[in-house]
Formats: structure tokens, C-alpha cells, sequence
């Protein structure tokens, strides 16, 4: 369902910003359509109120005819944030060389989608890995169950990260859950609720387990 749309300069035209990051940091999915395109965020990200899409599984097409990719192949990142700002990071498929054409920033319109199923919180847990909320035993019966996951991870008490696990290790009543689509980013110091690529990117892949420890590889 349509949950919140924006013009280029993120002035709300329907739906209610709100009510997207609430879905959001409730597990549900989301869908961002801007430039024609329609694509399921890798990484969510929010801050400050706002929500920040992280679009890695898009390869660059050829400008001239939409339907052939560009003959360099060339990867297509992107971050589309609910303040209209997207900036995108184009690297060659293979290399990890920018060039000058390799970074832009712009303002784009985009319509927001939620699904509409039920997800249930079933764990939350301190760092530590003390029970806050639900069961590890439950979480463990789902993830056998065949159920899908998706995890919010809160490093610090501005930022929140929500991903969806790629896959899932159980070991006795705890589970890994492990994330490998998400690349570098840093906060935006002249804009509060916006992130930009690393000034050097690089691949992050994490781990995250119900005893609260959270295994990273850069």
C-alpha cells in the first residue's frame, strides 16, 4: 500500500511520513518508486524522523536505450532519503576505482510502499542479550518454521538499521542472523537526518546474534 509519497524537495503529496517509519521500525518492507523505477531497499535506515533506502542490486542501464545495461557494467548505488535527497555511487562491476562521474547528488520525487503483512515482534533483547520482550525459543520456532526475519539493529540512540537476514544459523536457543547487502555510509553533518557513502566505501557484512554480540567484517 501506498504509505507516504514526496515532491524533489521531500514536501509531503500524500500519505504521511510518519506512518512509513512507524511501518518501517514495525519490520515491514518497503518499496521506494522514483525515476520510474520500483525496487525492495537492501538497508533501512532511520534517523531523525526520516527514512533512508539503501538500493544496491541495481546495475547501471545504457542512457540511450533502456533496455540494454551500460557496456562498462557498472554498479548503480544508491540512497534515497524521505528529505527528497538521493545520492548514488556508480562503480565499475569488478573495480573499486572512482572516477569523477562516479558520485551525484540530487533531488528526487518518490512514492513509498509498506506491506501489508502482519509481522510480529517476536524477540527483543540489551546488548547484553537479556530478554526485553518475547522469546528466544519463539524466535528459534519460527526460524524452523520457515519464517522470514528482519532485524533492527540500534548501535546508538540516533540511528536505527533495518535489514532483512540473508541467512540464519541456529545454535542451541540462540540464532545468527547474517546481512551482507550494505555498504559503507557516514552521517551528513550539515543535514541532520541524511547519510552519504563513505568517503571510501566498502563492502560491510554482519552478523547478529540473540546474545547481543554483532560480528562485523569491513
Amino acid at each position: 500500500m501506498l504509505a507516504f509519497s514526496h515532491d524533489e524537495m521531500g514536501k509531503e503529496v500524500q500519505g504521511s511520513l510518519e506512518f512509513l517509519r512507524a511501518a518501517a521500525e514495525r519490520g515491514h518492507r518497503l518499496k521506494v518508486m522514483f525515476d520510474g523505477t520500483s525496487v525492495e531497499p537492501d538497508h533501512i535506515l532511520t534517523r531523525d524522523g526520516h527514512v533512508t533506502a539503501m538500493v544496491l542490486n541495481k546495475v547501471l542501464k545504457d542512457g540511450s536505450n533502456r533496455k540494454l545495461f551500460d557496456t562498462e557494467g557498472v554498479w548503480d548505488f544508491g540512497l534515497m532519503a524521505t528529505t527528497g535527497t538521493h545520492r548514488s555511487l556508480r562503480l565499475q562491476i569488478g573495480a573499486a576505482v572512482e572516477t569523477s562521474g562516479s558520485r551525484e547528488t540530487s533531488n528526487k520525487a518518490a512514492r513509498w510502499f509498506v506491506d501489508t503483512r502482519p509481522w510480529v515482534k517476536v524477540l527483543e533483547h540489551s546488548k547484553s542479550g537479556e530478554v526485553t520482550f518475547g522469546s528466544k525459543s519463539a524466535l528459534v520456532d519460527a526460524v524452523r518454521n520457515g519464517a522470514r526475519v528482519r532485524n533492527i539493529i540500534q548501535f546508538d540512540p540516533e540511528n536505527k538499521h533495518i535489514q532483512e537476514a540473508d541467512n540464519i544459523s541456529i545454535n542451541g536457543d540462540n540464532i545468527g542472523a547474517m546481512h551482507v547487502r550494505y555498504v559503507s555510509i557516514q552521517h551528513v553533518e550539515s543535514y541532520s537526518s541524511e547519510f552519504q557513502f563513505h568517503a571510501k566505501p566498502y563492502w560491510m557484512f554482519k552478523m547478529a546474534d540473540t546474545t547481543g554480540d554483532v560480528a562485523m567484517s569491513r
